[in-house]
């Protein structure tokens, strides 16, 4: 065994069993510090490798009753029948419906060929719609997709510098993109709904779908132009010239007539979108409910977009397996009362609401930056963050959509599953991308600070 991996197995014991050093009034704190040890356990296995991360999973969920963190081995599992890992599999589903038909070349492509005249004017059109396709759906689907025409373009330059600089433009900016996107809609990342699921398991309290856009939709308005300009300004990528770009968007094949398949995921995407708005109005609609059914459509007798045994077997577990274990030990603080405790050790910092929220997010960012795992992070980080505002007199709501929307934004450096992505294709270093997202996620902390507070106010979480 690996030197790093036997670190790691130490690393995690040593965390678990100094939990029980801690001091705890009750049996039920108790449990809370023991589920906030196993979840920072947890992240020290997954980042050392130490453990394959199902294993990591099915070991917590077997250690959880015996450490006293639950009662009784149904609690462990009770994550599990949580939104999270539901939604885990309706994205896989959705994911893989989109990249099953062309639809998403196609309106790329007529973007592309609308709007894509200078390599500025494309880098943007290609951001606002790799932006606008992973409001909906995953973001690892849309950056493939928007990655390989991105590579084919830089294929038209033939001087290595001048393809260096174009290519460190797009790799970095289709990634940046594609995660501004997700933070747009509760349902374009699986954060998303670990942070709603997250705040109703803590505190009772809820964020409807058009409350999260409410905040998401003008952030991301104003974080993607700045993203864009930022790209430009520092990489340059130089133009091609006229005849030859002409000559790329022309090789840009689609099938002339939209597909019956094709017509088919638009109709279920269109109804899914109206149901998920109308969620915020109808109690009995929940948006993993109307996510699951739209997945479920995609297999019925007569649409057969998607085969159930492909979907099974091409789908990635690892994320499943995390969310259920994470939602466990989230219902177990929550059972513990760790928010109300949390919030009585720290007493009544004076914070208003825009320095409060800016607390959060540089929290956030600082965490997602030293411990690259964000679903891990937003477990961690949760309590901690709905106490500091509730000791602030705010609404927890305030920090859990600040901790949603910044851990979306993962982006400081090519450690996250889609910015490997792009950084696998060696167009760029960390040193690059570093050159961009940090201005960028100071630009996010402090639009974020700003109109957070202003939709708590009109969403009345103030």
């Amino acid at each position: 065994m690996k030197r790093n991996k036997l670190i790691g197995i130490a690393a995690a014991v040593v965390i678990i069993a100094a939990s029980f050093l801690i001091p705890a009034a009750e049996s039920g704190a108790r449990a809370g510090v023991t589920a906030i040890a196993m979840a920072v356990a947890l992240l020290v296995i997954i980042l050392t490798k130490a453990i394959h991360p199902v294993t990591a999973c099915v070991l917590c969920i077997v250690l959880m009753p015996l450490l006293g963190i639950t009662k009784g081995f149904s609690g462990a599992l009770s994550g599990f029948a949580t939104r999270v890992p539901l939604f885990v599999i309706a994205s896989a589903a959705f994911a893989q419906a989109y990249a099953k038909i062309p639809l998403s070349r196609r309106i790329l492509v007529m973007l592309l060929k609308s709007f894509g005249k200078s390599i500025k004017s494309m880098l943007l059109t290609m951001m606002l719609g790799a932006a606008i396709l992973s409001s909906i759906t995953s973001n690892m689907a849309t950056c493939a997709i928007f990655m390989a025409i991105a590579l084919s373009f830089l294929d038209l330059y033939h001087e290595d510098g001048q393809r260096q600089r174009a290519g460190r433009a797009f790799m970095v900016g289709i990634p940046v993109a594609t995660m501004i996107g997700g933070m747009i809609t509760p349902v374009g990342s699986s954060l998303n709904v670990y942070a709603i699921t997250m705040l109703e398991k803590l505190t009772g309290n809820s964020i409807s779908f058009v409350q999260w856009l409410c905040a998401g939709i003008p952030l991301a308005i104003f974080a993607l132009p700045v993203a864009w300009i930022l790209i430009l300004k520092i990489f340059a990528p130089r133009e091609v010239d006229a005849g030859t770009m002409r000559s790329f968007l022309n090789s840009l094949a689609v099938p002339d007539e939209v597909s019956a398949q094709e017509k088919k995921v638009l109709v279920i995407t269109g109804a899914m979108v109206i149901l998920w708005i109308a969620s915020s109005w109808i109690p009995a609609l929940d948006i993993v409910m109307v996510s699951l059914l739209g997945a479920c459509v995609f297999f019925l007798p007569g649409i057969r977009i998607l085969d159930m045994k492909s979907f099974l077997r091409d789908m990635d577990w690892n994320p499943f397996f995390l969310a259920g274990t994470l939602m466990s030990l989230s219902g177990a603080m929550a059972d513990a009362g760790i928010v109300n405790a949390l919030a009585g050790t720290l007493g009544h910092p004076h914070f208003a609401a825009v320095p409060a929220v800016a607390v959060c997010a540089l929290l956030t960012f600082v965490l997602l930056a030293l411990l690259p795992s964000a679903p891990v992070i937003m477990v961690i980080a949760a309590p901690l963050l709905c106490a500091f505002s509730a000791a602030c007199g705010l609404s927890p709501a305030v920090a859990v959509m600040t901790l949603g929307l910044c851990a979306c934004n993962c982006y400081l450096l090519p450690k996250d599953a889609v910015t490997r992505l792009t950084y696998e294709t060696e167009n760029y270093t960390p040193a690059d991308m570093i050159r961009v997202t940090l201005p960028l996620q100071i630009w996010l902390v402090i639009i974020i600070s700003l109109w957070v507070p202003v939709v708590a106010k009109i969403c009345r979480f103030i």
